[in-house]
């Protein structure tokens, strides 16, 4: 039986060989994402400010819609400031130099605003359900202290939500000298009896 080339059941093939396992290198992965992500960010930065602008700016006091939309473009402010970071670890050919806490800082940011951008929105839903549905009987609770509340409720969420992927955020360094910013969950088994 030839050991470099052997079947198992469930499997097509496995190679047994010394080698080491190294992922393809597309050059237009690291020519064309960055600039991508850099224009992204660009955009992204300058839309937000000024959306946030014309929130701030706006002389009468703001909706419980405009307070969530508000939030919701100050939370993707937050991830856009930080794209060019994660534009410039895919033009060093995924070499992470920035550092252990900025590592575990860009994953935090990027995991708060998955989790607050959809609770905005649900938030948003929720209003607007409310407004058309139940236009007189949702007066109450369709207020701005009450919309307040819920933006600083959906920021705590998010920010406890996104602990595990900072807590296991590690930086190891590759055969090739690299360093990656990886997530390194335990991988510990605890058996139930």
């Amino acid at each position: 039986m030839d050991p470099s080339n052997t079947s198992f059941p469930g499997n097509k093939d496995q190679n047994n060989t010394d080698e080491r396992c190294s992922f393809p290198s597309n050059d237009l992965t690291f020519s064309v994402i960055p600039p991508y992500i850099m224009i992204i960010a660009v955009l992204g930065i300058l839309l937000n400010i000024f959306v946030l602008m014309v929130f701030c700016l706006h002389k009468k006091s703001c909706t419980t819609a405009e307070i969530y939309l508000s939030n919701l473009a100050a939370a993707d402010l937050l991830l856009v400031l930080f794209l060019p970071i994660y534009a410039f670890y895919v033009l060093k050919h995924f070499d992470w130099i920035f550092g252990l806490a900025m590592c575990k800082l860009v994953n935090m940011i990027i995991l708060m605003n998955a989790y607050c951008s959809i609770y905005f929105l649900v938030l948003v839903s929720i209003d607007r359900y409310m407004a058309l549905v139940h236009p007189l009987s949702s007066e109450g609770i369709r207020r701005p202290k009450f919309a307040k509340l819920g933006c600083v409720v959906v920021w705590i969420l998010g920010f406890l939500f996104s602990l595990p992927g900072v807590i296991h955020r590690d930086l190891t360094t590759s055969y090739d000298n690299k360093t990656f910013c990886y997530l390194n969950f335990p991988t510990t088994t605890i058996k139930l009896t």
